[in-house]
Order: structure tokens, then sequence, then C-alpha cells
């Protein structure tokens, strides 16, 4: 059963600098705080992501708390925000069908699309295309190799492929 007075004492130890009072507030708040962002988000594995996220966020915003305010409130508010802006980010995501992508030709070599993509992208582009479409890394792990954040990931993802769309309904060659 949900106790809010161990949970505000939980989070005044740990604003105290006690970290181990975040094993406590994670195991009474993390299916509230789950099902905060999968209502707004739909995917699970995103879900997960961003629940991570909230709770860095939690750690590292600890000093802001007032012990007026609420915890359960306060914690469900960042899941809330981080939710929306992964929601924004991911509408702002050009969408391009690979089939579609394959069915255009430019030079009948083993991978047109990723020759294409070697020859209009600037180096940057041509890795995070490659990372996040060809090996399927997330943006998250992506933004890590290349030292980038995570919407900086998506930003340069969202411009290449955007790129690649244009140049293929363009139908034009480029050498």
């Amino acid at each position: 059963m949900f106790d809010n007075t161990k949970l505000k004492y939980a989070m005044r130890d740990l604003k105290k600098g006690n970290n181990n009072a975040m094993d406590y507030i994670y195991d009474v708040t993390n299916r509230m705080v789950y099902y905060q962002i999968y209502q707004i988000i739909k995917r699970r594995d995103i879900s997960e992501d961003i629940m991570q996220d909230v709770y860095m966020k939690v750690l590292n915003n600890i000093l802001k708390y007032q012990e007026q305010d609420q915890p359960k409130s306060w914690i469900l508010s960042i899941a809330r925000n981080e939710a929306l802006n992964q929601y924004k980010r991911m509408k702002r995501e050009t969408v391009v069908d690979i089939d579609t992508l394959n069915q255009k030709s430019y030079d009948q070599t083993a991978s047109p699309i990723i020759d294409l993509a070697s020859h209009i992208l600037d180096e940057d582009e041509f890795i995070i295309v490659m990372s996040c479409v060809v090996d399927q890394k997330t943006r998250k792990e992506v933004g890590k190799i290349l030292n980038l954040s995570t919407s900086g990931v998506t930003f340069k993802l969202n411009v290449a492929l955007d790129k690649l769309k244009n140049q293929l309904e363009g139908g034009t060659k480029h050498d």
C-alpha cells in the first residue's frame, strides 16, 4: 500500500544526501511513473527509456523539491513533462518507408540507398543514419557514441532522412 508519509521522508533523506532513499522512492513510484508515461507515449520501449530519465531528473533536481510539495505529484509531473517532450520530438520525426526507398533506383549496386547516403550526407549524418537505421541502435546509444544529446541525434537523423527523401522524390541521380 502506498504511504505518502514514508515517501516524504524518503524524499527528505534523498535531499540530505542519502542516495539509498532513491531505492525506496523508485520502488513505490515506478508503476505510477511508467503508466503516466505510457499513457502519453503508447510505446513500451520508449516509456522504459523515459522512466530512466525521470529518475535521473529526480536525483539531479532533488534540491528543487520543497518539503511542502506532494512527492508523488512532483515525480509524476516530471514524468508527464518528459513524456510530453518526447512525444513532441516523435511527432517532428520524419518517417521514411524503406520499401519505397528500395523501389527507387540510382545505381544497381547491392546497396543503392547506402551509396546514395554516403554521397549526399555529411559524415556525422551518415554515421547517425547507419547507426540508427541499419544497425538499429537507439538514439540514446548513438548519442553516447558521438557525444551528442538524444535530441541532437534525433534532429540530425531527421535532417539526413529529409535529404534522402528529397533526393529520392526529386528523381535525380546524384553523382
